[in-house]
């Protein structure tokens, strides 16, 4: 008899999905080894250990009311959040409508005051559809929220390079933030393999991004750099802002925080970037944290464990 159990083999005996087992293995709550293509092995011992620490968890689980209310309350943030993404897509698509006429409009023969008159009316149309796309990732914060309070929150990992995801993220910003300068430093390799959600990392480093652009001085460079080691990638941004206080930094990751402190300069936000990015890096295997003193500005940085030969 094998001294070890397989995804399946756990899924099985708890009656769950394997949905469930792999969210239990990327968040460390059940330890296991990646084990052929996309399983794990898990060791009796380590699932034993597993089961002990969710009975003790039961026992200090909060009250039935205490769960109810939890659960009305992501069941609300879920239900709003749906209500509002609606009117913002038809929007957001009536923008591009728009945008896709004046176009062809510009491109036929008009007189030169016509012209420039279309071009400001483009911008603006650019700037509402901006307006739109940043309305649209407050209220997916809203949903990602509600899903990590009902422990439903998932990732779909696959095997992919980051950094291309940290190169198209910087290009797609520099296009949104033309105004500002952000440099990028990558490592020498062209590849850094990593199993992870592309779309996630990319929201997490878009997070980072959103804070460096809001707190920084415009006329200040925000810097993202990828750096490898044996074992992990590691990812941070930089700006140039008025720091963090270590006694708020471990604040800033809860739910509905902010930087204290930091004065807004560029829109602001319920509060819940910092709360799901680190929730994204948790079920990844990674880390994250924030390195600032007041007055040095901040370097938001986070971590992922490399591909290992099993996934090739």
């Amino acid at each position: 008899m094998p001294s070890y159990l397989t995804t399946s083999d756990v899924a099985a005996r708890l009656g769950v999905s394997l949905d469930t087992v792999r969210r239990w293995l990327r968040s460390g709550e059940l330890k296991g080894t990646p084990f052929g293509r996309a399983g794990y092995r898990i060791e009796d011992a380590d699932f034993q250990a597993f089961l002990e620490r969710r009975r003790h968890a039961q026992e200090l689980a909060p009250s039935s009311a205490e769960t109810v209310a939890s659960a009305v309350f992501a069941e609300f943030m879920n239900t709003v959040g749906h209500e509002l993404r609606m009117p913002l897509t038809t929007t957001r698509g009536v923008l591009h409508q728009a945008q896709r006429l004046l176009e062809r409009v510009r491109e036929s023969s008009l007189p030169e005051n016509t012209t420039d008159q279309l071009t400001k009316l483009q911008h603006l149309l650019m700037r509402a559809e901006r307006q739109v796309s940043s309305e649209m990732r407050l209220v997916g914060n809203l949903l990602d929220a509600s899903r990590i309070e009902a422990d439903i929150f998932e990732i779909a990992p696959v095997w992919c390079n980051l950094v291309e995801i940290v190169r198209e993220t910087v290009l797609q910003q520099r296009e949104l933030a033309a105004q500002r300068s952000i440099e990028l430093v990558l490592p020498d390799d062209d590849i850094v393999a990593v199993i992870a959600d592309p779309e996630r990392i990319q929201q997490v480093l878009l997070n980072y991004l959103a804070n460096a652009l809001r707190f920084s001085p415009a006329d200040q460079p925000i810097t993202v750099r990828l750096t490898v080691s044996s074992t992990e990638a590691r990812v941070a941004v930089h700006d140039q802002g008025p720091g963090i206080p270590p006694a708020q930094q471990n604040m800033i990751w809860e739910s509905f925080r902010q930087e204290v402190g930091r004065s807004v300069r560029f829109g602001s936000g319920p509060g819940l970037g910092l709360y799901i990015t680190r929730a994204i890096i948790r079920q990844h295997g990674g880390q994250t944290g924030v390195e600032s003193y007041p007055g040095e500005g901040a370097t938001f940085w986070c971590s992922l464990p490399l591909a290992d030969d099993s996934w090739n």
